[in-house]
This record gives structure tokens, sequence and C-alpha cells, in this order.
């Protein structure tokens, strides 16, 4: 199994082999050249990080922008965090207010508007799996929730730091 560095690490190479723009990142030391984007909680409104969800990355590809958590494992707590950001109108505008007062929409599509922006937002779980798990893996993560956001989640399934690995679309 890798370590949640690895997973990280591994993750990064597989969405920059596969074309997309990294444009954020919370590594788990905390050290890498990407900027750190907080969405912060819809009940937050002053300055702090209480109740803040700070994404391991963020990556974009064509007319698709993924807020991705990286674990050793499959993780349902992360796959809860990111159904509670994907279906909360409040988080997906505090997402795209820090994006852009980053400057980080310029990267994508300066002028998106919010309407448009809260449809290309998907999840992604980047995780270490053996083969033989991720059919039970899938089945427990379309099964945590009944809407449309099931079909939102992306899985990176990491096999080395350096960049082996795949993607699976929702």
């Amino acid at each position: 199994m890798l370590s949640e560095e690895e997973v990280y690490n591994g993750a990064k190479r597989i969405l920059k082999n596969n074309n997309y723009t990294l444009l954020a990142g919370q590594p788990p030391r905390g050290v890498d050249h990407l900027p750190v984007v907080e969405i912060k909680s819809g009940t937050n409104k002053e300055k702090g990080s209480k109740d803040s969800f700070k994404p391991d990355l963020i990556a974009y590809k064509d007319n698709m922008l993924l807020i991705i958590e990286c674990k050793p494992n499959f993780s349902n707590s992360d796959l809860q965090k990111l159904h509670e950001v994907l279906n909360s109108q409040s988080r997906l505008l505090a997402f795209y207010n820090e994006l852009s007062e980053r400057g980080l929409l310029n990267k994508i599509n300066k002028d998106i508007k919010f309407d448009e922006f809260k449809k290309i937002v998907f999840g992604s779980l980047a995780y270490s799996s053996s083969p033989l798990s991720n059919n039970t893996i899938l089945e427990s993560s379309n099964s945590y929730s009944t809407n449309e956001t099931d079909n939102k989640i992306y899985h990176i399934i990491v096999n080395s730091w350096l960049g082996d690995g795949y993607i699976i679309e929702p």
C-alpha cells in the first residue's frame, strides 16, 4: 500500500499524463509549488478556516474541474466531503469565488459565470488499491447517495508514486 504522500504524487503524475492542468494542491507535508485553495462552509462568513475544506488537488481538463482527495485507501469520509461540496450551492459559490480571487479561473475560462461553473465541477478520490477490490469500492461509492452527484465522482487508482495508474470516470 502507498502512503498518502505517494498517492498525492502519483495522482499528480497520472493527471499530467492525461493532459490535466493542475491548478491547486494541498500535499500531505504542505510543501508544493501549487497554491492552496480553501472551500469555506456556508456558515463561516468570517476569517479563519473553521469548517472549511482544503482539497488535496484541483485539476482541469476539457471543461471538467476535479476536486481531488488523496488517501492510501478508499475513504468513505472523503467521499462524503466531496458529496457535501458538490451538493452545496454555498460551498460551490465559495469555491468559485476562491478560484476567481486567486486568478485560477483565468487558467480555465476567465469569463465563466457561476451557473456554468457549477456544472463543470466534479469530485475525485485518488487512492491505491488492488484491482480485485475496485468493483466493491465503486459499488460502495455509488451507493452513498441517490442523487445526480453519483455521476460526478471520478476515481484515480494510483499504483505507484511515479504515475502508474488510471482514471475511472463516473
